[in-house]
């Protein structure tokens, strides 16, 4: 039984699966910015990340850390709308939100990197920052935005 979902629901679902991985990201890198023990005058390291690709050099660090953390959540909710999109032709997205998640993660940091080398801005990471990164965008992003998005787009039961 094929159901269909409203624009609206598949905007809202996107918006919110989106925003729950960029939270859940965010997350994980203040973790690894504590554990790391980054210095308090330090860019935090997504903070960091998103600002330097964006922002001329000398920018003010208030103005770029606010700029960045709503660049953050825009390509986030991007994401998660994309997301949402292509499960509506791939059911499967929405029924194993793990696995989905998962491979849609590592997706994103390709993509990601990808942008970043074509703007000229890539930096090769050294192995254990790749290893950060890659958990990043598998664990703490993609699977959060699959898992969030199959909720939200799971079918009511009528009982409530």
């Amino acid at each position: 039984m094929e159901r269909t979902v409203t624009l609206r629901a598949q905007l809202t679902a996107g918006l919110v699966a989106g925003l729950a991985g960029g939270l859940v990201i965010e997350a994980f890198y203040r973790a690894a910015d504590w554990a790391f023990k980054v210095q308090a005058d330090q860019v935090p390291l997504v903070t960091g990340y998103v600002t330097t690709t964006v922002l001329p050099p000398g920018s003010r660090l208030d103005v770029a850390i606010g700029l960045a953390f709503l660049l953050h959540f825009a390509i986030s909710a991007g994401w998660g709308v994309g997301y949402v999109s292509a499960s509506q032709t791939s059911p499967q997205l929405l029924a194993r939100p793990w696995l989905s998640g998962a491979a849609f993660g590592l997706i994103v940091y390709i993509v990601m990197q990808v942008m970043l080398l074509t703007a000229g801005l890539y930096h090769r990471p050294d192995f254990d920052v790749l290893l950060i990164q890659l958990a990043a965008y598998i664990v703490w992003f993609g699977i959060p935005l699959a898992v969030t998005a199959s909720r939200q787009l799971r079918p009511s039961t009528g009982s409530g």
